[in-house]
C-alpha cells in the first residue's frame, strides 16, 4: 500500500498563523503514486478540508493537482491526481485553515517534505509481519528472506536480517524478533509461538483433518490496515493442530504454512482430495469473513443433514461466543463447496471479519487466536469423548443435496437473464481518477452482454438500458424495483454489473459475489469469475458470499460481478475502453453459458 501517514494537533489558539511551517521531515525514494493519510488528534470540520487548506508543490513552487478525500472526522487522504515525476521534490503543505469541529485551528501549520524515486527502479511497498507456531523443542531456523510486494504489483522474496541467530525451543511462550529489509524503512516482526509439550496419553484412533483457507497467492481478503486473513487462518489453525496434537489426536494439514500448489480455480477440489484422502473422522476449517467496514461478529458452518455436524457447529459457536465476547451470528448450514465434498462431519469456524477495523486488530492477536483456536480444541474433544474406536463409525452417512448442479447440453431457448447495470440516473457509483464514471461502464458493458445472450437465443430483460432510470431517487426504491424487474419477469438467473473501488489507487482485481444465505448463485458466480480470470489474466479476487440487497431479494440464482478498480489508474482507462467492455461482456456471457451447460 502506498502510503505515508502525518499526524496534525489542532491546538487551542484560534489565532491566524502565517508562513511559519512545522517541518516534518524529509522523505526519500517515494513511489511515483503515493498517497499520504493525514491523521488529526480532534475532530476536524469537513467544510475546511478542501484544496486550499492542503497544497502540495513541486520543487519550483508550482502548485500539483490533488484530491483531498474527508474519510471520516479524524483522517483525510490526499492522491496526487496524476503520478508525481520521477527524481523530484515535493512539499505537501496542511495550512492552519484546518479548523476543529469547535472552531480551533491547527496549533502549528505542516509541512512534510519529500524525493520521488528515480525513474525505472522498483522499490519495496510492503512486508508483512509473520507468525509461526511450533512445538516446544522442535528445531527451527529463522527464514534468510520475506516476501515483499514491490512497487510495480509483483512480488519477490528478498534477503532480511533478523537481531538474533537462533532461538532457543526448550521454553515455551511467545517470542518477538525483529528484522531489518534494505530499503524498507519499517521494522519485520516475527511472532514465534513455541507451544509446551503434552504428556497425555495419545489417543490415535481419532484425526482431525484443519484446513486453513487461503495461502499463497490464492484470493483472500485484507483488513483496513493490511492484515491478510491468510495469516489470521494459518496462526489460529495452527495453535488448535499443536492443541489436538498435544492431547493426541492425529492433525492433517490442507496447509501448514504460507505455500499451496494450486490456484484457486481448483482450491476448494484440492482441499477436499486431503481430506478424503487422510480418512480422517473430522473436518474443521478456519476462515474469516469480509463485508464492510461496520459488519461483525462470529459464525460457524455445518453441511446441511450432518447431526455430527451441527452438534459440533453449535457447541463450537457457543462457547466462541461465551470466550470472546464476539457478535453471535449463529450456526447456519450450507450445502455447497468443500463441506459438500467431504466424507466425514465437519464445520467452517468464521470468528470475525477481517473487514472491520475492531475485529481485525483482534483476529491478528495472539491472545486472541489462542482463545478461538482453544473454543474449537475443547469442543473437538467433548464431542469425542467416551468413543474407544473411530467415531465415524457412529456418524451417520450423509449425501449432501447438490446445489445449482448444471446440466448438460440445456438448450439456450427459453432461457431467461435478467441484467442489472450497477447506479444510473442520480447515482453516478464511484468516480475514476480521470472522471470515468461507474454507472457508464457498468451500463455500456451490460447492453454488450445482453446483445451476445439474444444472439445465443436467450431472453434478456435490463433494469435499465439507458442513464434515464424507471426509479425514483431513493435508494431503498431504486434496489426494490430492480428486484421486482427480474422476479415480474420470472428471470433464471440475475447478473448485477459494477466497477470496484478503493481508497489505495494500486487496488485491483476482479470478484464476483453471491448470497451468503442461501448459497444461491454460488456455481453462476463461480463459472463468470473463472471466464472473467481466464479471459485477462487480472488479479483474481475470487468469489465471495455477500448480503447486497438485489443478490438476497431476488429469487433466482443472482450474483454482483465487480469488473476492476475503478479507483485504479490504469484499470480505468480500460474499462473505459469499448473493446475491453466487449471482452468483459464475453467473458460473463461465457460463464452464464457454462451455468446453464450450454
Amino acid at each position: 500500500m502506498f502510503l505515508g501517514i502525518m499526524f496534525i494537533t489542532l491546538g487551542a489558539s484560534n489565532n491566524v498563523f502565517a508562513s511559519t511551517y512545522k517541518d516534518m521531515g524529509q522523505k526519500s525514494n517515494v513511489v511515483l503514486d503515493k498517497y499520504w493519510v493525514i491523521k488529526f488528534n480532534k475532530d476536524v470540520n469537513n467544510n475546511t478540508i478542501n484544496n486550499s487548506s492542503i497544497v502540495l508543490q513541486d520543487e519550483k513552487g508550482n502548485d500539483i493537482s490533488i484530491d483531498v478525500f474527508y474519510n471520516n472526522s479524524r483522517q483525510v487522504t490526499v492522491f496526487p491526481k496524476n503520478k508525481y515525476k520521477p527524481n523530484t521534490n515535493y512539499t505537501l503543505f496542511i495550512k492552519d485553515s484546518v479548523k476543529s469541529t469547535d472552531g480551533k485551528r491547527i496549533k502549528t501549520p505542516v509541512k512534510l517534505q519529500f524525493s520521488t524515486e528515480v525513474a525505472g527502479t522498483v522499490g519495496i511497498k510492503t512486508v508483512s509481519d509473520i507468525t509461526e507456531v511450533i512445538g516446544q523443542g522442535a528445531n527451527y531456523n529463522l527464514p534468510k528472506t520475506v516476501e515483499a510486494v514491490m512497487s510495480d504489483g509483483s512480488t519477490k522474496n528478498v534477503p532480511v536480517n533478523w537481531n538474533k541467530t537462533s532461538i532457543d525451543t526448550s521454553k515455551s511462550g511467545t517470542f518477538s524478533i525483529e528484522g531489518k529489509v534494505e530499503g524498507y524503512q519499517r521494522i519485520i516482526v516475527l511472532k514465534l509461538v513455541i507451544n509446551p509439550r503434552d504428556v497425555t496419553v495419545p489417543k490415535k484412533d481419532f484425526k482431525v483433518v484443519i484446513d486453513p483457507a487461503c495461502g499463497g497467492k490464492l484470493s483472500a481478503s485484507v483488513g483496513p490496515t493490511g492484515v491478510n486473513e491468510k495469516d489470521v487462518n494459518l496462526a489460529i489453525a495452527l495453535k488448535l493442530g499443536n492443541m489436538l496434537r498435544n492431547k493426541g489426536i492425529d492433525v492433517i494439514y490442507t496447509r501448514s504454512n504460507d505455500s499451496v500448489s494450486w490456484g484457486d480455480k481448483e482450491d476448494d477440489s484440492r482441499r477436499i482430495k486431503i481430506a478424503n484422502d487422510s480418512n480422517a473422522n473430522l473436518f474443521v476449517g478456519v476462515n474469516s469473513n469480509s463485508y464492510n467496514a461496520s459488519v461483525n461478529g462470529a459464525e460457524t458452518y455445518y453441511c446441511e443433514g450432518n447431526a455430527m455436524g451441527l452438534k459440533l457447529a453449535n457447541s463450537v459457536q457457543g462457547t466462541l461466543i461465551q470466550v470472546t465476547g464476539a457478535k453471535d451470528r449463529g450456526v447456519k448450514e450450507r450445502n455447497f463447496g468443500i463441506l459438500r465434498g467431504i466424507k466425514m462431519p465437519g464445520i467452517i469456524v468464521y470468528p470475525g471479519f477481517i473487514t472491520n477495523a475492531q475485529e481485525e486488530k483482534l483476529l491478528k492477536d495472539d491472545s486472541y487466536q489462542n482463545k478461538i483456536a482453544k473454543s474449537i480444541a475443547d469442543n473437538v474433544l467433548d464431542n469425542m469423548s467416551g468413543t474407544s474406536s473411530k467415531p465415524s463409525t457412529d456418524k451417520p452417512v450423509v449425501t449432501p443435496k447438490p446445489v445449482e448442479k448444471p446440466k448438460p447440453s440445456v438448450p439456450s431457448k427459453g432461457i431467461k437473464i435478467a441484467i442489472d447495470p450497477g447506479h444510473g440516473g442520480y447515482d453516478s457509483g464511484a468516480p475514476g481518477h480521470k472522471g470515468v464514471l461507474e454507472k457508464n461502464v457498468a451500463l455500456a458493458v451490460s447492453l454488450k452482454l445482453g446483445k451476445i445472450l439474444e444472439n445465443s437465443g436467450m431472453d434478456v430483460v435490463y433494469t435499465r438500458t439507458s442513464d434515464k432510470c424507471p426509479w425514483p431517487s431513493n435508494k431503498n426504491a431504486e434496489l426494490q424495483m430492480r428486484c421486482d424487474i427480474a422476479n415480474n419477469a420470472k428471470a433464471d438467473y440475475f447478473v448485477s454489473i459494477h466497477c470496484n473501488s478503493a481508497d489505495t489507487p494500486s487496488a485491483s482485481g476482479i470478484e464476483t459475489y453471491y448470497d451468503r444465505d442461501s448459497g444461491r448463485g454460488y456455481t453462476l458466480a463461480k463459472n463468470i469469475q473463472n471466464e472473467l480470470i481466464s479471459e485477462f489474466g487480472y488479479k483474481n479476487r475470487g468469489i465471495k458470499p455477500c448480503g447486497f440487497y438485489v443478490v438476497r431479494h431476488t429469487k433466482m440464482q443472482a450474483v454482483l460481478v465487480e469488473l476492476e478498480f475503478i479507483s485504479n489508474y490504469s484499470r480505468e482507462q480500460i474499462l473505459n475502453n469499448p473493446k475491453y467492455q466487449q471482452r468483459y461482456a464475453e467473458a460473463i456471457a461465457k460463464g452464464i453459458k457454462d451455468t446453464i451447460g450450454k
